[in-house]
């Protein structure tokens, strides 16, 4: 994946071992991998476990909007998009935040893509998501 100078590895952001961010302007993504098997037929079911995980984190709100963008083919690889903010936080910190998921398959694999930041950033970012997302690319 294509990423800004801005945009450095993390080690901090749970299990995956593809994370990259930047603490200062909040700004992060995550890329999971797994392979094909019986556990997960689908990408819609591969999509809607990875939401289901996501949701379940004790911070998080009900999304506030959802937006579902399917997608026929990104650098070979068919999926969907979904775009959603949801308030974040618990007490007096609380923020919302604009999620882009992105859940692709390859012909042996399942990809998740998740990058997040401020909602109130959405503009800043408007030509920085899309190019980090269309610049995944499966290798090997």
């Amino acid at each position: 994946m294509e990423v800004p100078e801005y945009i450095k590895k993390l080690d901090h952001l749970g299990d995956s071992d593809f994370q990259y961010g930047n603490k200062f302007r909040n700004f992060y993504f995550i890329v999971e991998e797994k392979p094909k098997n019986a556990e997960i037929a689908s990408t819609e079911e591969y999509a809607n476990q990875s939401l289901q995980k996501l949701m379940a984190a004790s911070t998080f709100s009900e999304p506030d909007t959802i937006d579902l963008k399917q997608i026929t083919d990104l650098n070979g690889l068919k999926g969907r998009h979904l775009i959603m903010t949801a308030t974040i936080g618990k007490k007096s910190i609380k923020q919302e935040i604009l999620y882009h998921l992105l859940h692709l398959e390859s012909e042996d694999k399942y990809y998740h893509i998740a990058l997040w930041t401020w909602n109130k950033w959405e503009e800043k970012y408007k030509d920085v998501i899309p190019q980090i997302l269309k610049s995944f690319r499966e290798i090997g």
